[in-house]
């Protein structure tokens, strides 16, 4: 009996500072039924701004569940000519326990999976679209 959609402002941060040079079409949306939250956003940055170290998507609308099973997934991809990873990377994410964020990582087959960096963001018009589910 618990049902609702809304929309969310999804926006990056390296959990000091927020991008503040987001593109006008950073938008999320989400269905909420029961304890399941799904989602689907578009973060765009036309610079990277202040941000330094580990990047995450912030502004989930609804804090995710620390019981498992809470993490879902997320289904990450990247464009733009500002994207700074390397040729035969992949990128990622899955939600973070008890915030509001999913975490980004960047793989590659031969060193395995990182936090991804505000550098491999990329300075330019740079953009990722998520879609996922997780627990609240």
């Amino acid at each position: 009996d618990d049902y609702q959609e809304g929309s969310w402002t999804p926006q990056l941060t390296d959990g000091t500072n927020t991008n503040t040079t987001n593109r006008s079409n950073n938008l999320g949306e989400y269905v909420k039924i029961g304890k399941v939250v799904f989602i689907s956003c578009t973060v765009a940055t036309s610079a990277i701004g202040s941000l330094s170290g580990q990047i995450w998507c912030d502004g989930l609308p609804f804090t995710v569940s620390n019981a498992n099973p809470n993490l879902g997934f997320a289904v990450v991809g990247g464009s733009g000519g500002g994207m700074g990873l390397t040729a035969g990377y992949n990128i990622t994410g899955n939600f973070n326990a008890n915030t509001t964020q999913i975490a980004i990582y960047t793989w590659d087959v031969s060193t395995s999976t990182s936090g991804m960096q505000a550098s491999e963001w990329g300075a330019g018009n740079t953009q990722m679209t998520f879609a996922g589910h997780y627990w609240i």
